[in-house]
């Protein structure tokens, strides 16, 4: 009784009492879910097909896994696999005309109908109980502290890792009873028609013949991984006095993180930066993040940690240049041909340091060499030419591997096995 106290408060201390709430909302409904599945399987005994996928996530979500999840099934239908999908999730930000397309009608919604069921990380799913074959897709982006957050991944259940950082790391510490399959990252580009730079800069107060560096990232994804705070500091040192170069943040939930909000505003202000940084706070449409990546001269992310670097692959289907840290999975898609790769080196982690709950047991990452970073903004700068060739060539190795063609020999793969 005192351990199970002593767990909650502590809870609440890491998450807030706004996260513990959502925390056993979620446990509550989960148990709804469950016996949902539980009648419906009563309902409509049937065996299993051998081939086809059910997904079940959380398909309204407006944070980065929801995405997911929806580009995930998107692909398995141009792929022609067959699957049925089923919406956990509640309304949100994202439109119901966005999701629609992808989900079964209730009425025809059948939880026996496949033999392989893919949930987000730890869904409401009875496999076991119904005979099915369960897996999670599971982003992780250090390499440390996986089990330490998640010790219920050491199971029978198939883990799906969507990189190749993940599949090592996962295949690494989980014990060889918990199988481990890659499937490739669904990354699906379908880019509308854009404004024209011009446009795009004159509408979020842009300069428009000015070098605008862009980062793309979300206040909750831990500003530790995400490091602004370098992508800052490397185009102060790169731009001390350049005029009309600008470093533009696109993001999301500053209001829940004021203080990290200030603590950057200070930091703008103390590098001698503040009134060539804009930073753009809102959820907005896609087709404004994209027109907004388009019209950057660089892309950066100094990451210490990242599960996959979706700003970073949207700039290069783009045709950007990207400054990227040399570590994570972005090592995928980013190489000496393709980006600007920016050496790490190993550090440890302090408690005082990790400002997310899913990372307290991280005890080592990455960190970019922030000097190296800044002599690849110069260079970037200096040659429209190299920013060209970067552009293309990142563009075209991202179409390449991102095929619909190699996704779905990824998914097959994964049913065979």
């Amino acid at each position: 009784m005192i351990s199970t106290i002593a767990s909650y408060i502590a809870k609440v201390r890491t998450w807030g009492l706004k996260g513990v709430w959502n925390f056993f909302a979620g446990k509550v409904e989960a148990r709804r879910l469950r016996n949902y599945f539980l009648e419906n399987a009563a309902r409509y005994p049937a065996t299993p097909a051998d081939d086809g996928l059910t997904i079940v996530a959380p398909f309204h979500a407006s944070y980065s896994l929801g995405k997911v999840m929806r580009d995930f099934v998107f692909r398995l239908r141009d792929a022609g696999i067959p699957f049925q999908a089923f919406d956990t999730g509640k309304a949100s930000a994202i439109p119901d005309s966005d999701i629609n397309a992808l989900l079964t009608p209730r009425e025809e919604f059948r939880i026996m109908k496949y033999r392989n069921v893919v949930e987000l990380l730890f869904g409401p799913v009875p496999a076991e109980e119904l005979g099915l074959k369960k897996s999670h897709v599971v982003f992780w982006e250090f390499d440390s502290g996986l089990l330490e957050t998640f010790p219920k991944l050491q199971s029978p259940d198939t883990v799906i890792a969507m990189s190749d950082f993940n599949a090592a790391y996962f295949r690494k510490v989980l014990p060889p009873s918990t199988p481990v399959a890659k499937i490739l990252y669904p990354f699906r580009f379908t880019s509308p028609t854009l404004p024209t730079v011009e446009e795009t800069r004159k509408r979020f107060g842009i300069g428009k013949d000015g070098f605008m560096v862009f980062f793309n990232f979300d206040y909750g994804s831990s500003l530790f991984r995400k490091n602004p705070d370098g992508a800052m500091r490397a185009f102060a040192q790169a731009f001390p006095q350049t005029p009309g170069a600008t470093l533009v943040f696109k993001t999301n939930r500053s209001d829940e993180y004021k203080a990290d909000k200030a603590r950057l505003n200070d930091l703008a202000k103390e590098l001698g930066i503040a009134d060539r940084l804009i930073a753009i706070d809102a959820f907005i449409p896609r087709a404004d993040v994209l027109a907004l990546t388009a019209s950057c001269d660089a892309y950066i992310s100094l990451h210490r940690g990242e599960g996959f670097g979706l700003g970073i692959a949207e700039a290069m289907a783009l045709a950007r240049p990207v400054i990227v840290a040399d570590c994570g999975s972005t090592k995928e898609f980013c190489n000496k041909d393709n980006a600007i790769l920016v050496p790490t080196k190993t550090i440890h982690v302090s408690k005082g340091q990790l400002d997310h709950p899913y990372y307290l047991s991280v005890i080592s990452c990455a960190d970019p060499d922030i000097g190296v970073a800044a002599e690849a903004l110069r260079r970037l700068h200096g040659s429209p030419e190299l920013r060209r060739q970067l552009g293309e060539t990142g563009k075209a190795f991202i179409a390449e591997h991102f095929s619909i063609e190699n996704f779905g020999q990824s998914v097959l793969e994964f049913l065979d096995a």
